[in-house]
């Protein structure tokens, strides 16, 4: 990606006990090659930006926006340029857009119980 113009892009996943390793989300594969794509077409994201798709994953109509930020808690050792990505459902994306983003991330956070933000 950076060879595009692109900051690496993490996102967390949550794996349940029942899901094994090899489960990975193949959906999420085709989220990063478009990502990639429109990278490769001068489509770039960074901190406190958006990317808001028709259809993220098929079936899915209500999440369909991913929101950037910085990486401040980490578990796994990154490189400094990794932008964090979180989806966001239509009704997130309300509260994004009309208050901003660290008041959608403070109310995420505040449900999760998980400070700063999820």
């Amino acid at each position: 990606m950076a060879v595009r113009g692109q900051k690496e892009i993490s996102f967390t996943l949550c794996r349940k006990k029942e899901e094994k390793e090899s489960d990975f989300p193949k959906v999420l594969v085709n989220l990063y090659r478009t990502i990639h794509y429109l990278a490769c077409k001068g489509l770039t994201v960074n901190i406190e930006g958006y990317t808001s798709l028709v259809e993220l994953f098929p079936g899915i109509k209500h999440v369909r926006t991913i929101i950037y930020i910085k990486v401040i808690h980490q578990k796994i050792k990154m490189t400094p340029n990794v932008i964090h990505a979180i989806l966001i459902t239509d009704k997130e994306c309300l509260v994004y857009e009309k208050y901003g983003m660290f008041r959608l991330l403070g109310h995420m956070g505040a449900a999760e119980r998980r400070f700063p933000f999820p």
